[in-house]
């Protein structure tokens, strides 16, 4: 485990990774992942994705995400 993430988890502060996006044809998820130290020491994880529609462009329009 990084020495930074570590640091961050012993004095109480969460840590949050972005997972990029996974690109569909209609649609964009875009993902998360959060680890927090609880008080009794154990570790919770938080998976998160965030999932937005699209609109469908003209073959002819050139777009970038």
């Amino acid at each position: 485990m990084p020495e930074q993430l570590k640091d961050n988890l012993s004095i109480g502060r969460s840590v949050e990774q972005w997972l990029g996006p996974t690109i569909f044809p209609n649609y964009v998820t875009l993902r998360t992942l959060t680890i927090r130290k609880e008080r009794d020491s154990t570790y919770t994880t938080s998976y998160v994705a965030s999932t937005m529609g699209m609109k469908t462009l003209p073959m002819s329009t050139h777009s970038t995400l």
